[in-house]
């Protein structure tokens, strides 16, 4: 945004406050200069995490941007190589994991990090005797690709804890479930796994079975199941 329109933005604000009113988003929006440009084209992941991109399409359209799409990124995952459609210019802003852009950006990518969410998309599920990262050491661990978000964050926290992760740990690295994979998995095994482990730290009382029990109904799961397999 250039300075005369951030100017035009605290204007209305103080106007506003002196007089005691609170405009919604959308009226500041028309108060102000239309954007420089009214194509925004956004990078696109086969991902859960994006959701929020979608959901802001309207939000941006009421900023006067009226040409949106939504560019796939043609990697797997967020890591490095997926930020590159953004260095080429191909595409004019993206969510990105932090990790993969750190990278990126040490590799001279010609970018700008504007702000920043918590997806919180990334479990880690062990082998029995694994109880910390520590534990990973001499383990083997699969990830999607070398250098993908969940490589670099992994790495990075294996860092953190004193391990090296390219002596103390093999990777191997597998794609992502397919679409057959992801209709068979059972979030039920989720839940009975985080049960058990809270059970064990002493926060919840219950044993899995009761929790699962009291607290589930697959029922939507199972027809949304049925509809994707017909």
């Amino acid at each position: 945004m250039n300075d005369a329109a951030m100017a035009s933005r605290r204007d209305i604000l103080r106007a506003a406050a002196a007089a005691g009113l609170a405009g919604s988003a959308a009226g500041l929006a028309a108060a102000e200069a239309p954007p420089e440009t009214k194509r925004l084209r956004l990078v696109k992941f086969p991902s859960v995490c994006q959701a929020f991109m979608f959901v802001a399409e309207e939000l941006l359209r009421t900023e006067g941007f009226t040409d949106i799409s939504y560019v796939d990124a043609g990697v797997l995952g967020a890591g490095p190589a997926s930020v590159q459609v953004l260095s080429e210019g191909k595409v004019d802003m993206g969510a990105y994991f932090a990790a993969p852009l750190v990278i990126a950006i040490d590799c001279g990518a010609p970018i700008s990090v504007l702000g920043g969410v918590h997806p919180g998309c990334f479990e880690l599920f062990t082998a029995p005797g694994v109880r910390s990262i520590k534990d990973l050491k001499g383990r083997t661990v699969s990830v999607f690709a070398n250098e993908s978000a969940q490589h670099v964050f992994l790495a990075s926290i294996a860092t953190s804890v004193g391990l090296d992760p390219l002596r103390d740990i093999q990777w191997v690295f597998h794609p992502p479930a397919q679409g057959k994979q992801l209709r068979n998995y059972n979030p039920e095994e989720t839940l009975r796994f985080y049960a058990l482990r809270l059970r064990e730290a002493g926060m919840v009382k219950n044993a899995p079975q009761k929790i699962i029990a009291n607290g589930t109904d697959w029922r939507i799961l199972e027809q949304l199941k049925r509809e994707m397999k017909s």
